[in-house]
């Protein structure tokens, strides 16, 4: 009975692990939120969404802006979603 409880704790033990190691294995740029900025320019551009883990179209205004921010969907995707 113990060794099988036993079982179950590293078994738990070893999937948060890893579930943890996945989730950080981005970029920490990857991670920064959406910023659409401040200025009045209206660029086309894409930053990585953790929340539906796909790269996702926005409009820049061209200042104020943070790492999450690339010019392309392939840039984006290759950079962030590709993990």
């Amino acid at each position: 009975m113990r060794f099988a409880v036993a079982v179950a704790v590293s078994v738990i033990a070893v999937i948060t692990l890893l579930t943890t190691c996945e989730a950080t294995s981005l970029p920490a740029y990857c991670l920064l939120p959406k910023v659409t900025g401040s200025c009045n320019q209206l660029y086309s551009r894409y930053y990585y969404d953790t929340k539906t883990d796909s790269c996702t179209h926005f409009i820049y205004s061209g200042c104020d802006g943070n790492k999450n921010n690339f010019r392309t969907y392939r840039d984006c995707k290759r950079r962030c979603n590709n993990w």
